[in-house]
């Protein structure tokens, strides 16, 4: 019996990791009930790839412009089985791992299991010191408890308490609902953080599910790029803004909500005293470095004209 899930694969120039992916999740892709590649106008071979190693398995290959969740959405419309799962390229699951993540579905009907994933270096295998929301949750569950459902409440808190941080973590570690995602799909407009703002966004409605064991891998193989802390906390407050709409709408007709989005402006409001704070500090810095590069210059600039004036005193 296949596995009731569609697969998704999104890719760009990225040709030989791509073929590495193949190879780890080869052994169980070829169980699930579909699979779409979606690869953003890629020049390094990697849709050529696609298309000789999918093809055995009649997936559906997409092509669409850059853009990471345009082209996720792209794809999930086309989904058919009951749940979604986002095959990342370098984030890899057995297939023990995928098919504790559909029983867990199957059995708790959420819209999304949530698991933490195992954190390892670019090379794949070498564990790595990082840690994200959900393994702190996951590590609070019993030893022998198993995957449960959340509470609308704890639903709420759990994803609104990480921001700029989510409690989704890796998609390549979660299923999701295929018709939750096709009517709610991921906004394009936060960059990087379109699935931290797609969990705020239906905060008051998603059915959130937690698997506390790990049972995928989640590779480093990305580099960190710094932004301008003024930057960081005007996505902090575009972030939260989301949770407190979604909250707003649903809250009127409900005592539960109204507690719910109170406890959050109260938790955004002290939280944007550190973020003004840091947002200070940057600007110090950017005052710092102009005023050392206009220093520098009075000093060359001293420099030359003590040189012509000594000149002009040895030409006497």
């Amino acid at each position: 019996m296949s596995l009731p899930v569609s697969v998704i694969l999104p890719t760009l120039n990225c040709r030989d990791a791509l073929a590495r992916h193949l190879d780890a999740v080869g052994t169980w892709l070829a169980e699930v009930e579909s699979v779409i590649a979606v690869d953003s106008q890629s020049s390094d071979g990697t849709a050529e790839l696609l298309r000789e190693r999918l093809s055995p398995l009649n997936a559906t290959i997409l092509s669409t412009p850059p853009g990471l969740y345009q082209s996720w959405n792209a794809s999930i419309a086309l989904a058919g089985a009951p749940w979604t799962y986002v095959s990342t390229i370098g984030d890899t699951i057995s297939r023990e791992g995928i098919g504790e993540l559909l029983a867990s579905a199957e059995r708790l009907n959420p819209d999304v299991v949530v698991s933490p994933p195992r954190m390892v270096q670019e090379d794949g295998c070498t564990p790595a010191a990082v840690r994200w929301p959900i393994h702190d949750l996951g590590e609070a569950f019993a030893v022998d408890e198993g995957p449960r459902l959340l509470t609308r409440l704890e639903t709420i808190m759990v994803l609104c308490s990480y921001v700029t941080g989510s409690v989704l973590g890796s998609s390549a570690a979660n299923v999701y609902r295929t018709e939750f995602l096709q009517h709610h799909p991921f906004p394009v407009e936060f960059g990087h953080a379109g699935d931290t703002a797609w969990g705020l966004q239906n905060c008051a409605r998603l059915r959130l599910a937690i698997h506390p064991r790990c049972v995928s891998n989640f590779c480093l193989g990305w580099q960190f790029k710094e932004s301008h802390p003024r930057d960081q906390r005007e996505l902090f407050l575009r972030l939260n803004d989301e949770a407190i709409a979604a909250l707003a709408a649903a809250a009127p007709e409900d005592a539960e909500i109204r507690l719910a989005l109170g406890w959050l402006k109260a938790l955004v409001a002290n939280k944007a005293v550190l973020w003004d704070w840091l947002a200070a500090q940057g600007d110090l810095v950017e005052q710092h470095t102009r005023l050392r590069a206009y220093l520098d210059e009075v000093e060359a600039e001293k420099a030359r004209s003590l040189k012509a004036r000594f000149k002009r005193l040895i030409g006497r």
